[in-house]
């Protein structure tokens, strides 16, 4: 399981992250293998199509190889089949970790985005002022209440009535004084 084929997994949010590891991981093959070109482009290839796995696998044989049959024995380096994978001095146990993290850098971007969610959604309910406490509903009974009363203007209820009329605006023909079903402008 090499680090490439981790990124269509965790989507968006970890990329930049392993741009950053493969980027480190190349760099290293090019210094480590600065004296031996060659070995660096071949290991760096390799990472590149198979990944970090594989081309660790690949050093410690030709580590092996290269020690001698002194190496080869009791003391070889502790290799244990994994399916495909290989469990070498905790290599994947590190990749296990940050897919771990990649895993709950994930899910606190997630849980971060539902809260913003919420705190717009709470914007958006309460009225006034940031600081303070949203206003309660009115009752049509208490909102009755409170309205200022219409002082009349010689005690007669209908020119009270008539005022009101006045502001009334139909939504026929726009003009003031009337509503729609006594409009008197309905064919125009």
């Amino acid at each position: 399981m090499g680090l490439m084929r981790t990124e269509p997994v965790y989507g968006k949010t970890v990329m930049a992250s392993l741009r950053v590891v493969h980027d480190s991981i190349d760099v290293f093959f090019e210094r480590l293998y600065a004296n031996n070109v060659r070995l660096g482009v071949l290991l760096r290839q390799n990472y590149k199509y198979t990944g970090l796995t594989q081309v660790i696998v690949y050093l410690r044989q030709e580590r092996i190889h290269a020690a001698g049959p002194s190496l080869r024995g009791g003391q070889a380096v502790k290799e244990e089949l994994q399916g495909d994978r290989y469990a070498m001095d905790g290599t994947l146990a590190a990749l296990g970790d940050l897919r771990a993290q990649l895993n709950n850098q994930r899910k606190e971007n997630k849980v971060s985005q539902k809260d913003l969610r919420k705190r717009i959604d709470e914007s958006k309910r309460q009225r006034g002022a940031p600081g303070e406490k949203p206003k309660q509903k009115r009752t049509r009974y208490e909102a009755s209440e409170e309205e200022e009363e219409v002082e009349l203007s010689g005690g007669e209820p209908g020119e009270a009535f008539k005022a009101g009329m006045r502001r009334i605006k139909c939504f026929k023909c726009h003009k003031q004084g009337h509503i729609a079903a006594n409009c008197r402008n309905e064919g125009k």
